[in-house]
């Protein structure tokens, strides 16, 4: 299942582990295995699918948990996946076949099936196999966890905020004070946040975020600028009291007037800058929030920790934090290296694509949308960021969040056939830039507004998407690339979705009158299947049983207003600039890997013309470089983390 497909195995012998003894264990078809508490992944939670793997790690190292070879991808992100347990007298044997159905490390499927096995001995003993298996990609290790909560208690404080109450602001949001302890576990920290008012479990659709921000320009900023935070952690509270975290891992709540999370201080460590605290309520499809501000802002410099245990020294029972072995490069914020590409071509560009000859700490070797929507406004398509370039860039809507790999498969698929290798990577150009305008329009539903979008700004899936103009025929029905389903209504009054296949889609007619490529008279009637769920709970693809709504683009105009500009007024031509990173150090890129990109380049402006039935163009032209100079802009350090995603893929 999405929560990490844990099947719980019995021990034919007691197990000694972390200091004590243990009758079963917990098989996760991630590639780990847990004593006591379930794993819980949150890797489909919003957000957590772009948290680093040194956070992971930091997560996986709060449980007992023997590693054999974390990958949020390990066995794919759908069910085909094998996972084996076998018990003998003296040993528990479990194996996991490495399929990573979607997202192969390295660009093509190995010869044998990747396995990764990991043996648990009668007599305490781990024995960690692996076949076709680079552990660079992954986290290994045998962690001792936190032991009853003993080792993260908090220790002393490292660093603290004290706020004046806000009278304006709700109980639950107003800020009372903020403080960094020392934890039990090295290399981190605990934030905790204090408000006047106890936090309530929000109502259905709403969330509470608490935020601690950080700017490392010196002499401090005069204002709370949230396009200029260089990084921040962040810790929410969503209905039924669920936690998240961003940059950490949320901890349980042990007062109702605060909330707290564990972060990793050894990314941070020796950064000064400005800080601040914030709040703020977000709803499923508005947002308003409460901040709160020093003046001047604090200067916080966080402490160097020293580093983690070696793991090859440390017994089973003694590890007390994680070893990752995910050596991949850190993220660099790619606001500033678009900021790089338009000093030296100018405002040339709507958007910019980055490539890179080397792999970035994210879990998968794709990237995100950074929506530069303050930039355009357009009305009449629900809620849009108010960001907008960290430069002089005025045309551009937004960049990748992070470089992409260019042996992933988001660049070129080598495992299909010659004509369809490229399908993915062209998709998801498609895709993400189109979240310049997709995809959070409501419709009027009695009088209310209702948003068939999800919290990550997708359709949902009940909603009908078919694509007007499909890259591929598929009689099945082909599917926006903004999500929902093609869903074909069966004779019982129950309806089963076309295989979803994003690759062969488009956009749907809603999308393209979003995009200001359609008239509102061309967009016809869809529905909605509100409460939707499987005939067979174990057939996500069979039929569903729903109330079936009718949405029509009137009802989307009284809820958002006449798209504005309209067909005819809005844009069409778009340019994107790709831009091709190299390892530093490297003097030239690898010669095949930067044909690929050129070969894959040269066929996204006829993708995108296909799938907008020709409405409109986009070029991937690069100009001569601007001689005259430009005020220097504001760069991160090197191997600095991104901006918190606007959008999550």
């Amino acid at each position: 299942d999405e929560a990490g497909g844990a099947q719980a195995a019995v021990m034919p012998f007691p197990f000694e582990f972390a200091g004590r003894t243990w009758d079963s264990v917990h098989v996760s078809r991630r590639g780990v295995l847990t004593f006591g508490e379930k794993f819980t992944d949150p890797y489909h939670d919003l957000g957590h699918r772009w948290v680093t793997m040194k956070q992971y790690a930091r997560l996986i190292g709060s449980h007992p948990v023997i590693s054999a070879l974390y990958k949020p991808d390990l066995g794919g992100l759908w069910p085909e996946y094998e996972l084996y347990v076998s018990t003998f007298p003296e040993r528990v044997v479990v194996a996991w076949s490495a399929t990573d159905y979607f997202h192969w490390p390295h660009g093509v499927a190995p010869e044998d099936d990747p396995l990764v096995q990991a043996v648990l001995h009668a007599d305490g003993s781990v024995a960690l196999r692996y076949r076709e298996i680079a552990t660079g990609d992954g986290i290994v290790g045998l962690f001792s966890g936190l032991d009853d909560g003993d080792a993260i208690a908090r220790g002393d404080v490292l660093f603290e905020m004290s706020y004046a109450t806000d009278p304006d602001a709700p109980g639950y949001l107003d800020i009372t004070r903020v403080t960094i302890h020392e934890s039990g576990v090295p290399g981190t920290a605990i934030v905790e946040f204090t408000v006047r008012d106890a936090i309530e479990n929000p109502a259905e659709g709403e969330e509470y975020s608490y935020r601690l921000s950080f700017d490392t320009d010196q002499p401090h900023w005069s204002r709370y600028d949230v396009n200029d935070q260089d990084f921040w952690w962040v810790v929410g509270i969503h209905e039924h009291g669920d936690l998240s975290a961003f940059n950490g891992t949320a901890l349980p709540r042990e007062d109702p007037n605060r909330i707290a999370m564990l972060v990793d201080l050894t990314r941070y460590e020796g950064i000064g800058g400005s800080v601040v605290a914030s709040a703020g309520e977000f709803h499923g499809d508005a947002a308003g929030s409460v901040a709160h501000t020093l003046s001047p802002p604090t200067f916080l410099q966080l402490p160097v920790q020293p580093p983690p245990p070696d793991l090859s020294a440390a017994g089973s029972a003694s590890v007390t934090a994680p070893v990752e072995v995910f050596h991949y490069r850190r993220t660099a914020s790619t606001d500033d290296l678009a900021c790089r590409v338009t000093d030296r071509f100018g405002d040339v560009f709507d958007g910019i694509v980055f490539h890179a000859d080397f792999r970035v700490d994210v879990q998968e070797a794709v990237s995100t949308w950074t929506s530069y929507g303050g930039s355009h406004p357009i009305g009449g398509i629900g809620p849009r960021d108010a960001h907008v370039p960290p430069c002089d860039a005025g045309r551009l809507r937004g960049v990748w969040t992070y470089p992409i790999w260019m042996r992933s498969r988001w660049v070129a698929d080598h495992s299909v056939e010659e004509g369809a290798r490229f399908d993915n990577g062209l998709m998801h150009v498609a895709h993400e830039f189109s979240h310049s305008w997709l995809a959070r329009m409501s419709y009027n539903r009695d009088g209310e507004r209702e948003t068939p979008a999800s919290r990550s700004f997708h359709w949902n899936n009940g909603l009908h998407t078919p694509a007007a103009f499909p890259w591929k025929a598929d009689d099945a029905g082909a599917t926006s690339t903004q999500g929902g389903r093609f869903w074909r209504a069966n004779p019982d009054g129950t309806y089963t979705p076309a295989h979803l296949n994003f690759e062969t889609g488009g956009f749907s007619w809603l999308d393209l009158y979003g995009m200001g490529l359609a008239d509102a008279s061309e967009v016809p009637d869809t529905f909605y299947l509100r409460n939707l769920e499987p005939v067979d709970p174990g057939d996500p693809n069979g039929p569903h049983t729903g109330e079936r709504e009718r949405v029509t683009i009137r009802q989307i105009i009284a809820a958002e207003g006449e798209r504005d500009p309209p067909r005819g007024q809005a844009q069409t031509v778009f340019n994107i600039g790709f831009v091709y990173l190299l390892e530093p150090g490297a003097d030239r890129p690898d010669s095949d890997l930067f044909e690929l990109q050129r070969e894959f380049r040269d066929r996204v402006p006829g993708h995108w013309a296909h799938i907008t039935g020709g409405r409109s163009e986009l070029t991937t032209v690069v100009p001569e470089a601007e001689t005259g100079t430009r005020p220097a802009r504001k760069m991160m350090p090197p191997d600095f983390v991104p901006r918190v995603p606007r959008h999550v893929h």
